[in-house]
């Protein structure tokens, strides 16, 4: 008979024990995520760190934790469960904690594809000693991760045809001003004829050309528009835009190279947790990491047609600038803005990046289509 009440006690005290733990077991618990990283480079590993802690002389036997993953940012390690739902993944976790416990649990995970990554929902399960039930919760914890576009060298790149890439078009691009001759050198096939030192190459015995410095007031803008038709916000090209994002890193990386400041501007809506009401990087040597986060950060839909973002920016236009503007879509009336920054003497290039590569610009305009990665 005494052993019979002592395991009535026993179960009966378990059972409240297991009651007092669902009722109480999310009192004085946190759970928060933490990465190594918060700008990452495609194809770069980066950890992402679950904290646990349970601040209270509670202990919590038995919990299960859900975490709400982006599917196209897996883990590089299979060992963990996971349920897939559309574009997301689940992945369970069980724990044990103890009572003013801290646990952590980091995962390594590969930035595969460019984009802005939002990681918030954690479902906690807490359930009592024996399994038989549990109490639900579904936690917001917000960690952004932001992965960053490749930058492939222009000269991998091609335009119109095998024989011209990208690094011929920004040398032609880059203005020299006649005032400041800092040399003599060799002719190559990019200088102009009226720069050949005739006195020079008839000592040499072979064409030598001036070798002016770049005049300190150049400066570019890369512009992108992810437009790629009518209605701007229903006709969306993932692709399209991706080239366009790949050209953009590559040029704004070109340009810094050979010594000028370089912004850029986009009509594209800026992904962010924390709002970023930015579409403009101001002309600067420092700005390729600003640029490369933008890039990441760039969705696929414009957040206005492109004539009207245009017209947005016409006051932040420079006469001293070099405007490169990468476009899959012209209508008319983008066109028109283009046609009246020209008659007010800004320098706009135009580069197609459409799939057929055939966009009608203004008269006035040089337009150069860009045919994709030589590689």
């Amino acid at each position: 008979m005494s052993n019979y009440l002592i395991f009535v006690v026993i179960s009966g005290l378990l059972i409240i024990i297991g009651r007092v733990t669902r009722a109480k077991g999310f009192n004085k618990l946190t759970i928060r995520r933490q990465s190594d990283k918060v700008l990452v480079n495609q194809g770069d590993t980066f950890k992402i760190t679950t904290i646990i802690e349970n601040n209270k002389l509670l202990p919590l036997s038995f919990m299960v934790m859900k975490e709400k993953i982006p599917g196209n940012i897996p883990r590089c390690k299979a060992d963990y469960d996971f349920s897939e739902r559309g574009l997301y993944l689940y992945y369970l976790s069980k724990f044990t904690v103890l009572w003013y416990e801290r646990m952590k649990r980091t995962y390594e995970y590969k930035a595969e594809k460019r984009g802005t990554y939002l990681l918030k929902e954690i479902e906690v399960a807490i359930g009592d000693i024996f399994g038989f039930s549990s109490t639900t919760e579904d936690l917001e914890d917000f960690l952004e991760v932001v992965v960053l576009p490749r930058v492939v060298p222009l000269k991998q790149l091609k335009f119109e045809s095998t024989s011209i890439t990208g690094d011929n078009i920004v040398k032609r691009w880059i203005y020299r001003d006649p005032l400041y001759i800092k040399g003599i050198r060799e002719y190559n096939k990019e200088d102009r004829m009226k720069d050949i030192h005739w006195k020079s190459s008839l000592k040499m015995n072979k064409l030598m050309v001036k070798d002016y410095d770049f005049t300190s007031e150049s400066e570019f803008v890369v512009i992108l528009s992810v437009q790629c038709g009518e209605p701007y916000w229903a006709k969306i090209n993932p692709d399209t835009v991706e080239r366009g994002i790949t050209l953009a890193a590559a040029f704004t990386s070109a340009i810094l190279e050979n010594g000028f400041p370089v912004g850029f501007w986009t009509n594209a809506q800026i992904s962010a947790f924390h709002s970023k009401n930015i579409n403009s990087v101001a002309p600067s040597m420092n700005s390729m990491r600003t640029i490369l986060e933008m890039l990441g950060r760039a969705d696929y839909t414009p957040r206005k047609e492109f004539g009207d973002f245009l017209l947005e920016k016409q006051r932040d236009f420079n006469h001293h600038c070099t405007y490169i503007m990468l476009l899959p879509y012209l209508n008319e009336e983008d066109a028109a803005v283009i046609t009246k920054l020209i008659k007010a003497g800004y320098m706009l290039k135009v580069i197609d990046i459409s799939k057929d590569g055939d966009l009608t610009v203004p008269h006035g305009v040089e337009k150069i289509v860009f045919r994709g990665d030589s590689l």
